[in-house]
């Protein structure tokens, strides 16, 4: 609904890092949480029941920018999503230290990367992690 917040059960990008650091053959205490989420990525239940009351929810299995685009146009709206909300996401710091380690755009993992088992949402009020709100128009705008 136009007004909504948009809201994430976690940060998204940890898989794709995890392939990162095995496609460049990467070692390192550093790496091993992004490894293991790539290889048996987690749900974490207790942030996902905070989307509960969402007025819409889906997986983000496929990326941020796949999903969120499918939503938004599936509702006849436009995601506006602001990046400068993932920075104060409490895992932002160490995926980015990640993706820089790897030299790639920390933006890059988090809005493309895929098999993360996190949760997209809108909705008001939300006990979660906001990312942005959804206005009139269609598709997602960063």
């Amino acid at each position: 609904m136009i007004g909504d917040k948009i809201y994430i059960s976690n940060l998204p990008g940890w898989s794709a890092a995890g392939l990162a650091v095995l496609s460049q053959n990467k070692n390192g205490e550093t790496f091993n949480f992004a490894i293991s989420e790539h290889k048996a990525p987690s749900v974490d239940y207790e942030n996902a029941t905070k989307l509960l009351g969402a007025t819409s929810l889906c997986d983000v299995s496929d990326s941020l920018m796949i999903q969120g685009s499918q939503m938004a146009e599936a509702s006849g709206v436009e995601f506006e999503i602001d990046g400068e909300l993932f920075k104060s996401h409490p895992d932002f710091v160490e995926l980015d230290e990640i993706a820089k380690a790897l030299n790639i755009s920390v933006f890059d993992l988090i809005l493309s990367g895929g098999e993360d088992h996190i949760f997209l949402a809108t909705g008001n009020d939300l006990p979660a992690h906001c990312i942005g709100q959804v206005r009139e128009g269609s598709g997602i705008r960063l």
